[in-house]
């Protein structure tokens, strides 16, 4: 989800496509990158 533009798209809408709250997804944005998705970045 994270590739999706959020720009122009409502939140609530955004929310009900991927099915998630919007507490959710704020607290889900807002988390540091796993120690695994760093070292597959790398």
């Amino acid at each position: 989800m994270k590739s999706v533009r959020l720009d122009g798209y409502p939140m609530d809408l955004l929310c009900r496509v991927f099915n998630v709250s919007r507490s959710g997804f704020y607290a889900w944005q807002g988390r540091k990158p796993s120690r695994r998705a760093q070292e597959d970045a790398k």
